[in-house]
């Protein structure tokens, strides 16, 4: 051990497996220390152990700031969101809401949409989303019927909302992504292969009110246009004379 080993602490030594020791045994409140550490240490893995440790969202917001390595921005990145979608969840609407104001991500609003936050915050997350794949894994996950029927409205993508109309198992829900549909084809496949029976009766009504010639329906029931001319055509030829 070199004479500046002996001098700094051991969070400062120049062996790194040292310094992860160093870490390990800090606590949580010595946020300072490890901030330092997760921002400057030489070595990625002395880092991410102090990205683990840390517990306040600013702090590491600044310490993804100041990382070089992409996985460990992320690390920290994901770790306040973490944070801060629990701090959404506290029983306090006041303090639940500031956290929710500081979170960034589309999977961040989305947890606290599927977590036990308050229903006012959960639907404040919705109203933050604008992500279809963070909606759709709200509207496949949550328990809350207006929660979900609240994602169904901002989704904007038709292919997630035929998915919607023909999977989801709460008819409400189902029902209220099959309103957003316009095209004649997805009320079709939702009519043919919708989850819920009220959801499939629903679709055909729609279809029902198509003139004839929209509803995919009835063009698949009637004979191609080049057998239809043929057909007269055909019963008004001669018979060939006999030889």
């Amino acid at each position: 051990m070199s004479l500046f080993d002996r001098l700094r602490p051991d969070w400062k030594h120049s062996d790194a497996d040292v310094r992860a020791d160093a870490v390990r045994q800090l606590s949580p409140q010595s946020k300072e220390t490890l901030s330092e550490i997760a921002s400057t240490d030489d070595e990625p893995k002395v880092r991410q152990l102090a990205i683990k440790k840390l517990e306040e969202p600013e702090l590491l917001r600044q310490v993804a700031e100041a990382q070089s390595d992409d996985s460990l921005r992320r690390l920290a990145e994901e770790r306040a969101t973490h944070l801060l979608a629990e701090a959404a969840a506290d029983a306090d609407e006041a303090k639940a809401r500031e956290a929710l104001g500081e979170i960034r991500s589309a999977e961040g609003l989305a947890k606290v949409a599927l977590s036990e936050a308050l229903p006012a915050i959960r639907n404040e997350a919705v109203g933050r989303l604008d992500d279809g794949a963070a909606l759709l894994e709200v509207i496949r996950h949550t328990q809350d019927s207006e929660v979900a029927q609240a994602a169904v409205a901002r989704l904007g993508d038709g292919e997630h909302l035929l998915a919607v109309a023909k999977e989801h198992e709460h008819g409400e829900v189902a029902v209220a992504a099959l309103e957003r549909l316009d095209a004649p084809a997805q009320l079709a496949e939702v009519a043919e292969h919708g989850a819920v029976k009220a959801v499939r009766q629903r679709a055909e009504e729609r279809l029902d009110a198509l003139p004839a010639e929209q509803d995919p329906r009835r063009s698949a029931e009637a004979p191609p246009a080049a057998e239809a001319e043929a057909a007269p055509e055909q019963a008004a030829a001669p018979e060939a004379d006999e030889a």
